[in-house]
């Protein structure tokens, strides 16, 4: 929930790339689902934001419901893919080469594995501590001077300039989590190939007016003919929190926001967590 700012060019004049961090105002905001409340389980959705003079890195995530405490893997999946994300990849565009990003997959697989198996060392105790805590979606982006690169694995859904992509969970609601990848290395009863990181689109910074990454819980207001909210309001759709120009204003009014569609009105069924990215103006 900020505005990224650095240290006025009088003082310290700003290169093309330390530039980049003023052009945009950043937003976020994350609630518990109403079924989550109702079972007094925690909200199991990650969210991240990192920023250096080059690289702009956000990411949000989806624990999996069955999973007894799956926001371990949602929290600090996001939490690695902004602090190392840099560290895989020089430009955005890197991420357009399939073996980039594998390496990124291969890097939070490890990531999470480390977790898993250090806390269970017992091969017979990895499936059911991967189940627990290992789970979780990721949907991130990569903003640099010259490119703005979307990937991930799993649902939610994104928008750049207000055009709305929603990504599908798969058959049966089974999203591609990456944690599956710890149970086909072990050779753990497992049906396909292991999920993997995909690249969702790739553009010119320049071209990127906003951008919003959001967990399946904003699917709820997808629903053209949902009742007005209790003050006769309309609830209005995902794209809200993109195109009202407030939230880039006041980035506080994302959560504000939520907890009116979620907690006060009860539209928002699943734990809902959405960031979003404005270019400012000026």
């Amino acid at each position: 929930m900020q505005t990224l700012l650095s240290a006025p060019e009088t003082l310290y004049p700003a290169s093309p790339t330390e530039r980049l961090c003023r052009r945009f105002a950043v937003a976020s905001g994350s609630v518990t689902g109403r079924e989550h409340r109702r079972l007094h389980r925690n909200n199991q959705d990650g969210l991240a934001f990192s920023a250096n003079p080059r690289h702009l890195v956000a990411a949000v995530s989806d624990g999996c419901s069955a999973g007894r405490s799956s926001e371990v893997a949602a929290r600090l999946s996001v939490s690695w893919l902004c602090a190392w994300l840099p560290r895989y990849v020089e430009r955005a565009a890197d991420l357009g080469d399939p073996e980039r990003l594998a390496a990124v997959s291969r890097g939070l697989e490890s990531f999470l594995g480390g977790l898993a198996e250090g806390l269970r060392p017992e091969a017979a105790a990895l499936p059911a501590t991967v189940q627990d805590l290992c789970l979780a979606t990721v949907l991130a982006v990569m903003v640099d001077e010259t490119h703005t690169a979307i990937f991930g694995a799993g649902d939610g859904l994104y928008s750049v300039n207000g055009r709305l992509h929603v990504l599908d969970a798969g058959p049966d609601n089974r999203p591609a989590y990456l944690g599956y990848r710890l149970l086909a290395r072990r050779d753990v009863a497992w049906a396909g190939p292991p999920p993997a990181l995909v690249l969702h689109e790739l553009r010119p910074t320049c071209e990127v007016e906003s951008l919003l990454l959001g967990t399946d819980g904003l699917l709820d207001l997808l629903d053209p003919e949902a009742r007005p909210l209790r003050d006769g309001s309309a609830a209005g759709s995902p794209l809200q929190f993109e195109e009202d120009p407030r939230y880039g204003r006041n980035p506080s009014l994302v959560q504000k926001r939520l907890a009116q569609l979620g907690e006060l009105n009860q539209r928002l069924s699943d734990d809902t967590t959405v960031i979003v990215l404005r270019r400012q103006e000026g």
